[in-house]
């Protein structure tokens, strides 16, 4: 029997491990590589440990696993912390061993159960176990949702050391710099490429934005190239620090919003409008912001509008979007104008109607929500590195 060369092995788990937001990773493949034979094994578990989701019920399985055999720990890459806040003594303890074994992690999404979470509910140990764990040196993104009560000094620490940062309904309590500051001195500075901030009122975005935007993180706001709002209330005092790098930027509407101004985005090459409506038409917001690109976003390529609540009125007669076909053809770099919204109705053929220019020139596109809802609930969305 003539041996496969270990690279032409390594290739065919790489194309059976090759990550797609369409669909899971075949884990079942994989796993049957990994026993096939010893030069399968390494590559397989490189993969099949690449992602691993925490939570308390399942902590001591997971740290029976990984003491057991501790080069596993090491290829965990993603972790997806879903933890209770109420931990019974002998689960809090698991936990904290089971944080510290993982060495190599390069995105952390942070998303107890039950909401809202409060950080001074869990054992020092624990807290201490997760503070080791945003203050890895190998950590690049982290996510942190629905979370009360959380020290100002680690929000500032993720703010300041990595590239990609998602803060959703955090609600932080002053606090003195601390080690995980002082730690930022050793460190080989980091461009913040990414920021998401997310609060569903103005009054509690206006108690997020002090500490966003202070002085010693406006510096970190400047070569912002990637920008996720949940509420346009934020968009001028974070875009305002970012204006001319900025390619990227998503914002959610309430269908209730007041028009807003996009300020000037010379570099923007993709928007996304994210709808939190039940029907076709768009928000004032949105129709405000699309009559501006031309002006405010020459450089457009690319533009998505997603729908994110199931859609219940898709009325025939035509929507009065006045000027915003005709906006649209003023962009010479636009190539894409998506649509995704539910599919119990014909949206397609509503927006083409809407915008016959674009249509005419072949840049509409149209998706469903069951096809976005992976993207959606994945443990990793806020990230795009």
């Amino acid at each position: 029997m003539v041996a496969l060369a270990q690279e032409l092995i390594d290739a065919i788990i790489d194309q059976v491990g090759a990550r797609n937001w369409d669909g899971p990773m075949d884990y079942a493949t994989l796993a049957a590589c990994s026993l096939a034979a010893h030069a399968f094994r390494a590559t397989s578990q490189r993969y099949l440990f690449h992602s691993v989701t925490v939570k308390d019920d399942r902590a001591a399985g997971l740290l029976q696993l990984f003491t057991g055999s501790p080069h596993l720990a090491l290829h965990v890459r993603d972790i997806h912390l879903n933890i209770k806040t109420g931990l019974d003594s002998q689960t809090c303890p698991e936990l904290a061993t089971l944080l510290r074994l993982f060495r190599e992690v390069q995105r952390l999404t942070f998303d107890p159960s039950p909401r809202p979470w409060r950080w001074n509910r869990y054992t020092v140990d624990l807290r201490d176990a997760l503070l080791s764990l945003f203050s890895q040196p190998t950590l690049r993104s982290a996510a942190v949702l629905n979370c009360y009560n959380v020290p100002s000094s680690i929000v500032r620490r993720l703010l300041m050391s990595l590239a990609e940062v998602a803060l959703h309904e955090v609600y932080t309590i002053s606090s003195a710099p601390d080690q995980l500051c002082q730690e930022l001195d050793g460190l080989a500075p980091v461009i913040l490429d990414h920021l998401y901030v997310g609060y569903e009122k103005l009054r509690e975005v206006s108690v997020a934005l002090p500490l966003i935007c202070s002085a010693e993180i406006e510096q970190r706001l400047e070569p912002l190239r990637c920008l996720s709002l949940f509420s346009t209330s934020a968009l001028g005092p974070i875009s305002g620090k970012a204006t001319h790098p900025l390619e990227h930027l998503s914002i959610t509407f309430d269908f209730t919003e007041i028009p807003i101004t996009l300020p000037d985005l010379p570099r923007l090459r993709t928007l996304t409008l994210r709808s939190y409506s039940y029907r076709a038409d768009m928000s004032i917001s949105a129709l405000a912001v699309l009559r501006s690109l031309p002006n405010c976003a020459p450089r457009l390529e690319r533009m998505n509008y997603i729908i994110m609540e199931p859609v219940f009125d898709f009325a025939d007669h035509e929507l009065d979007l006045p000027g915003v076909d005709a906006a649209l053809r003023l962009l010479p770099r636009l190539a894409r104008l998506h649509f995704s919204a539910d599919t119990a109705f014909n949206l397609e053929s509503c927006m083409r109607r809407t915008f016959p220019r674009a249509s005419d020139a072949g840049v509409l596109t149209f998706s469903t929500r069951e096809r976005s809802d992976i993207l959606e609930d994945h443990p990793m969305r806020f990230f795009i590195n």
